[in-house]
């Protein structure tokens, strides 16, 4: 006679309590080969395969158990679960409503549902089922969270936080509640009650990754920075390979008083120059602060800063110098990063004329660690288009060696000799404007380091595929009036900025994103998916790229006047796999008759360049659906007032290269009391490009908080808020002004900026509301 069910549990549940899983099925199946007509030992069956996370399989034994019981309410309630275990949401939906017809008092099937209706963004069926779970099992911890994150989807911060705590009085130890009620006071900007939250879980849960995280950001907001790294690293450590996890402890490391010189964290920073989805630039001032910590780095920026050339030529002999000019972390600085520090600027440049001199002159051994640093220094060269200053002596010894470069039979081998001579060429000019691409040539040459692939990547290989990009940018309007004629003719020449690589982000959707930057902020609900969002004014790509990874569920559509930068977008966005972005070349005032809406515009850094901002805002507020946000970047004539007198200064100088070249020695050469040496701490100062636009803009106005405040009054927007430049700010204001609790009164703003000058030194950047 078979066993009853009651027997095969009996024999069954110690082996699953002791991970006995095989051992378990193998009982179980044979009960059922045994006694195939017993709906009951099916739905055992199925339950071990739950165990063993086989949902197909705990699907097919459902419905045999149905098949043969079709009013058994447990099988129609697992095999519910097994659909939506493997997103079959329909036939889940239409399972957990059997379950309802059968037994109306199950409480897990309305759960089940309101799970379901969550994840298709139908918040009230949601809600509304997961009342009836509550009714019917108000003591059930899991009802109360799942309520409460649907609240806290919902941005309803106050009933959240409610379930939550609801959930720990039926629960003390639910880890997951407190976790998420210290978001919530994370959002709110109550960090103090968040990060006891995040220690009470963190207790219950100390190797969890994301509480870690967590109590990175509380800290950091804090401004308890130290504590903050110790979190982030510890992050970081537990899950390696969660993008934002790494992100975040870069940005706290730059961030970070004492940067410790320890082997596990200059392993992460090396760690993270090989990650895409990473913005290598937040690197470079923690990668330089551990550099600055070895004697031999020390000693050579000493020389370079007092000694000079003949200082750094004379040391480049030492072979405990050479040695160091193969440090891994040097190598990516140079060629993942634009140097942004004079005093290391100065080194490299130095020691790209030493290098020259003693290649050209053989009066030094040349060898792979050699030809690795200067393949590295090359690229750092090409990064910033050619910045740095060179000497009479060098631009004669360049002319040569592009004569004989230039001569080369490039369907040859390189030998070594002349592989060295193209990246001492490669570190004055880019190589694409004097030898073509013959992949033959440089696939077999002797020397094959990282730097050198990379080198050739970036001066041969990408300049080609941009010029292919280039003839197939789609038009979308005609470009007539003269300033954004001349403002395009600029780009042309100088693509700004040309990017490496950014933070790559995890998509949420826009009212999440809205929630945490403006709790006080109820977010459009807009009824269209995906919505459609406009860069106006894109550049080369990174805002554009950005945003199409930040929001979720969204069509991207990014314009900008040039063509050059454009096709470096595109060539970006391919590199990085970003398939919801689409590019295309226009200009904003054309944009009137474009028949296309949006839920959001993003134009940062844009409008200020046109003759008359305000019509160009008008057509982007007339592009907007009912509600739309639109994300805006100007200008602080307050933060700019340095620039402003140095465009004064150069505003008859011609904006080549050359003339940039020296612009930029002769701010370097100011005394540091200057004023205007204050602008070769702007990141923007270190490369061409960008310093043209810092200096030599064709066409560009700065703005007062008060005009700011008129202009989006004029053109029918409502603020929103800042997205302020840190955490710090915040907390200032917050200080001087406790009344504002929503951070948006413009003339407070006004007033704090008065107080606080270079609070906006990178642009006012906020975010607006249309309003009819």
């Amino acid at each position: 006679m078979p066993e009853t069910t009651e027997q095969l549990q009996q024999k069954i549940i110690p082996l699953i309590q002791t991970q006995q899983l095989d051992a378990a099925l193998a009982i179980a199946n044979q009960a059922c080969n045994q006694d195939p007509q017993n709906a009951d030992k099916w739905l055992l069956l199925a339950g071990i395969h739950s165990y063993r996370q086989d949902m197909p399989a705990v699907a097919d034994c459902c419905q045999k158990a149905i098949a043969l019981q079709p009013q058994h309410v447990n099988a129609h309630y697992n095999l519910a679960v097994a659909w939506q275990m493997q997103s079959d949401i329909i036939r889940a939906e239409k399972s957990y409503n059997t379950v309802i017809q059968l037994q109306p008092q199950h409480a897990n099937a309305y759960a089940g549902l309101s799970r379901i209706q969550t994840q298709q963004g139908q918040h009230d069926k949601a809600l509304n089922n997961q009342r009836k779970a509550i009714q019917l099992t108000p003591d059930n911890p899991h009802f109360h969270f799942q309520i409460a994150a649907l609240y806290q989807d919902m941005q309803k911060i106050d009933l959240a936080k409610q379930y939550y705590e609801e959930t720990l009085r039926l629960m003390p130890g639910h880890f997951e509640a407190m976790n998420n009620l210290g978001s919530l006071y994370h959002t709110q900007a109550q960090h103090d009650q968040a990060i006891q939250y995040f220690n009470q879980a963190l207790q219950i849960q100390p190797q969890n990754a994301q509480i870690h995280y967590n109590l990175s950001q509380s800290y950091w907001q804090k401004n308890q920075l130290d504590t903050a790294f110790q979190h982030a690293l510890k992050a970081l450590q537990l899950q390696p390979n969660r993008l934002i996890f790494r992100q975040n402890f870069i940005q706290v490391l730059g961030i970070t008083p004492h940067i410790p010189n320890e082997p596990e964290v200059i392993q992460q920073i090396e760690q993270s120059y090989l990650i895409e989805g990473i913005n290598w630039q937040d690197l470079l001032p923690s990668s330089l602060a551990i550099l600055r910590q070895d004697t031999s780095f020390n000693q050579l920026r000493t020389s370079a800063i007092t000694g000079g050339y003949a200082s750094i030529y004379k040391k480049l002999d030492n072979k405990k110098n050479i040695q160091l000019l193969g440090k891994p972390l040097l190598l990516y600085c140079l060629t993942h990063t634009v140097i942004t520090f004079k005093e290391e600027e100065q080194l490299f440049t130095l020691l790209r004329q030493a290098c020259l001199q003693l290649a050209i002159t053989k009066q030094f051994q040349v060898n792979d660690l050699f030809m690795a640093f200067i393949a590295a220094l090359a690229c750092q060269c090409f990064n910033n288009e050619y910045a740095f200053s060179q000497s009479n002596i060098e631009i004669e010894s360049v002319n040569t060696l592009c004569t004989e470069i230039k001569n080369i039979d490039t369907n040859e081998p390189l030998d070594k000799v002349t592989q060295t001579k193209i990246i001492l060429l490669a570190m004055y000019q880019p190589l694409h404007s004097i030898i073509s691409l013959q992949d033959n040539t440089f696939s077999k040459t002797q020397h094959q380091s990282a730097p050198w692939q990379l080198l050739i990547e970036r001066q041969l290989k990408q300049p080609q595929q941009e010029q292919i990009i280039r003839q197939e940018i789609e038009s979308l309007t005609v470009i007539e009036d003269q300033t954004s004629k001349a403002v395009q003719d600029q780009y042309e020449d100088s693509p700004y900025p040309r990017w490496l690589s950014i933070n790559l982000h995890q998509p949420r959707s826009y009212q999440q994103i809205w929630m945490e930057l403006f709790p006080h902020f109820q977010a459009p609900d807009f009824p269209t998916s995906p919505i459609d969002l406009l860069i106006a004014g894109c550049g080369t790509g990174s805002h554009a790229a950005i945003s199409s990874t930040r929001f979720a569920d969204v069509n991207v559509l990014a314009i900008d006047l040039s063509r050059q930068s454009l096709s470096y977008a595109q060539r970006m966005a391919d590199r990085n796999q970003i398939n919801n972005l689409r590019f295309a070349q226009a200009d904003i005032l054309g944009l009137k008759s474009l028949d296309q809406r949006f839920h959001i515009i993003e134009s940062v850094g844009v409008l200020h360049h046109m003759k008359q901002p305000e019509a160009g805002l008008k057509v982007l507020r007339n592009l907007l659906h009912p509600n739309g946000m639109i994300n805006l970047g100007f200008y602080s004539s307050m933060a700019r007032r340095h620039i402003t007198q140095a465009r004064e200064r150069f505003k008859n100088t011609t904006p080549s290269p050359e003339n940039i070249r020296q612009a930029r020695q002769e701010l370097f050469a100011l005394p540091t009391d200057d004023p205007l040496h204050s602008i070769t701490k702007n990141n923007d100062f270190y490369s061409l490009s960008e310093c043209r636009d810092l200096i030599f803009h064709t066409q560009e106005r700065c703005y007062t908080i008060a005009e700011i405040k008129q202009l989006i009054s004029s053109c029918g927007l409502r603020f929103i808020g800042f997205e302020l430049p840190s955490p710090v700010t915040r907390k200032q204001y917050m200080a001087e002004y406790p009344e504002d609790t929503q951070l948006d009164n413009l003339d407070n703003w006004g007033v704090f900026e008065q107080q606080h000058p270079d609070t906006f030194i990178g642009m006012y950047t906020f975010w607006c509301q249309r309003v009819d």
